[in-house]
């Protein structure tokens, strides 16, 4: 068995690849595989690391297996810069802790007339 050859690239990182029909298009990587480990006729080739790229359209999304790294044009970001925007985004923040309500004298009263009744109660 020939020695695993290592990834370039990491799951979660943004790249540009040119696929085979010669369209440019850039996703996330998902998943690290090998040439022909999905296929049981052929031979899993460890030399040969390949990619499972999703890639977001106006139809929803579009997964591209099997990229290898000789189609891969450009890495445009990395899984730790892209975690970093995720994070410092204003709308997913801690929100501040948010202060008990005051009881209103309704509110006081209703608790006193449901004391009495289980005082009531339980003689």
């Amino acid at each position: 068995m020939a020695k695993k050859a290592k990834h370039n690239h990491s799951i979660g990182d943004i790249v540009t690849f040119k696929f085979f029909d010669g369209g440019t298009y850039s996703g996330k990587i998902t998943h690290h595989t090998y040439t022909g480990d999905n296929v049981e006729s052929l031979k899993t080739r460890f030399d040969m690391p390949t990619y499972k790229i999703r890639v977001e359209n106006q139809k929803g999304f579009t997964i591209y297996p099997c990229i290898t790294d000789q189609r891969i044009v450009k890495k445009d970001k990395t899984a730790l810069q892209v975690s970093k925007e995720f994070i410092s985004r204003p709308d997913y923040k801690i929100a501040k802790p948010i202060k008990a309500a005051k009881a209103t004298k309704e509110e006081l009263a209703l608790d006193a007339a449901i004391k009495a009744q289980k005082d009531f109660l339980n003689k």
